[in-house]
């Protein structure tokens, strides 16, 4: 069994894969998903604020936990303890990982490992899963919003049709029009002006098609819903009026819904890792960031009101 992959990480595999597959009833896995996937890790990632062991780096422990949903800290005799994908080789009796194997080309061997004896497992939800699929959900949609914005800003530019009575008067339109297009004054002969000639878009009645902007909104409450629910504050932009205080606290409750258990399990994770390696609670640890409060002083917009917000 040592040929095992990290937990997981076969089925996240083929996750990924299946994401790239487009339908009708789900986004395309593109370019555009991909830049908003590593926008949004970035926010998951800077809810937690960790300490480590001096051998693990932070961008790959942060990368590979939040990504992949779990990371083994094992004792080496060559670089103490790190922080690397794991095979499960053996289960408990709750069927949580009892034995594990670590293989990395920097090692001489496959490192064995007795979870609660010279391995701890560090994981984000009770499945061992990743925040992937969470966060590829949100990409997808937000880059179809830029897809329908871009397409919006593009018919914007929708070119004219016009009549002309011959070649001659064609061209001349054609040059006219490009200096009109650029500020430059337009003018026309009156024998042979525009008067009487039909004139209309390509692309019909664009000012009530053009909906980039209702776009942009709906992009904003997406990225609302995916930090609520990786536990960031947000705006409340879909009421115009103030929340009451009942209100509030009941938004308060869903943000903290999923991040305080990914927060549970990684604290549990760390107090194990904090027993073998023997290193203090400031020098091994988890907890959430803590975000600087806006400025309500001069120069702030300070809330007068009490009991809402």
């Amino acid at each position: 069994m040592n040929g095992f992959q990290p937990m997981g990480y076969l089925a996240q595999s083929y996750t990924a894969f299946m994401n790239q597959q487009p339908s009708a009833v789900k986004g395309l896995y593109n370019e555009a998903t991909q830049h908003y996937k590593r926008i949004l890790y970035n926010e998951v990632k800077s809810r937690y604020e960790f300490g480590l062991p001096k051998n693990v780096a932070m961008n790959w422990f942060r990368f590979w936990t939040f990504e992949f949903g779990s990371i083994c800290f094992i004792y080496t005799k060559e670089f103490g303890w790190i922080a690397q994908p794991y095979g499960v080789s053996a289960l408990d009796i709750n069927y949580q990982p009892k034995e594990v194997t670590v293989s990395n080309p920097n090692l001489p061997e496959v490192k064995r490992g007795l979870v609660g004896i010279n391995a701890v497992i560090i994981h984000c939800f009770d499945d061992y899963y990743g925040f992937d699929n969470i966060v590829t959900k949100y990409a997808e949609m937000l880059a179809q919003c830029d897809r329908n914005v871009n397409i919006n800003l593009m018919t914007s530019l929708s070119s004219k049709i016009f009549a002309a009575k011959d070649k001659k008067q064609a061209d001349d339109m054609k040059l006219a029009i490009a200096d009109a297009t650029q500020g430059n004054p337009t003018v026309f002969v009156l024998e042979e002006g525009l008067e009487g000639l039909d004139v209309k878009s390509i692309m019909g009645d664009f000012k009530n098609e053009f909906i980039a902007d209702k776009t942009m909104i709906v992009k904003r409450l997406i990225i609302n819903e995916f930090l609520t629910i990786i536990g960031l504050n947000n705006a409340n932009i879909d009421k115009r009026e103030r929340l009451n205080g009942d209100e509030v606290n009941a938004n308060n409750e869903e943000v903290k819904s999923i991040a305080s258990i990914v927060l549970e399990n990684l604290q549990e994770g760390f107090k194990e890792l904090r027993l073998l390696t023997g290193l203090s609670e400031s020098e091994c640890f988890v907890k959430f960031r803590q975000f600087q409060e806006p400025n309500t002083e001069e120069g702030g917009a300070a809330d007068d009101s009490e009991g809402d917000t």
